[in-house]
């Protein structure tokens, strides 16, 4: 499936794309699904990461424009798609800034949305798996091949990703769903241990998952992922350098 979100406060306009998108599903085989929100501050007041592509108009006659309201769109979700709809291009210019995939002039032709929605079916069935991290005021969405590790205390996941940022979340609040993606319910430390070991991931201790693919090397009973040095358990250390070695090799380790 393949779900839009249109931002839009022309109805003429978002009846258009919608129409468009139903056509692009009927022809294609693709079930597709299309919500329409009249306002920026509706879509993002309780936004969740399920979109596979937002088409934000963006002279919007509301308190936020597409271009503020895709930036605050951004620290929610870093992967989705966005295309900016929009009358004059010039104003489209700047999507660079929240990397926007492209712009439409309007009216839309069908031509055009058939090209960049192919472009998003291909891409989806070569994403790589996600994981949606509740944060104040809505959901961040994280590539798991940006995280370096997941330290687990107190029942909080703490997600230390490559850029620098880190977020944190019950554990009980993660969900596993079969596209791939982290969204049923993981309410434990062996489940999500489970839920990521597909992704390269392995413990080295009792509070740490680590993305093997992140690791910069062992030392004695250390191990130093990015710019930090987390313990390694004696128990876990044999699985561990194992699981390491399988994963430079390209062989994958199955977590019981």
């Amino acid at each position: 499936m393949i779900r839009a979100a249109i931002v839009e406060d022309d109805g003429k306009s978002a009846e258009i794309l919608r129409r468009h998108i139903s056509r692009y599903g009927a022809e294609s085989g693709t079930e597709t699904a299309a919500d329409i929100f009249t306002n920026a501050e509706q879509f993002l007041s309780a936004y969740k990461p399920v979109y596979d592509v937002v088409f934000m108009d963006i002279e919007l006659g509301t308190i936020l424009n597409g271009m503020d309201a895709a930036k605050r769109l951004r620290k929610y979700d870093e992967t989705v798609n966005l295309i900016f709809v929009t009358n004059m291009a010039q104003y489209a210019l700047q999507g660079y800034k929240v990397n926007a995939l492209d712009y439409f002039v309007k009216p839309v032709s069908y031509y055009d949305l058939k090209m960049r929605m192919e472009r998003i079916r291909r891409q989806k069935g070569a994403r790589a798996p996600t994981v949606a991290v509740p944060v104040r005021g809505g959901v961040k969405n994280i590539a798991v091949s940006d995280l370096l590790y997941v330290e687990v205390m107190n029942h909080a996941a703490t997600y230390h990703t490559a850029g620098g940022g880190n977020f944190t979340a019950r554990i009980d609040s993660l969900k596993k769903a079969g596209d791939g993606n982290l969204t049923a319910r993981i309410d434990s430390l062996k489940k999500l241990e489970k839920a990521l070991a597909t992704a390269g991931f392995c413990r080295c201790g009792s509070s740490f998952l680590v993305n093997l693919k992140k690791v910069k090397e062992i030392a004695g009973d250390t191990v130093k992922v990015g710019n930090d040095t987390l313990h390694i358990s004696r128990g876990m250390k044999k699985n561990f350098i194992a699981a390491l070695f399988d994963a430079a090799s390209g062989a994958g380790r199955k977590t019981e």
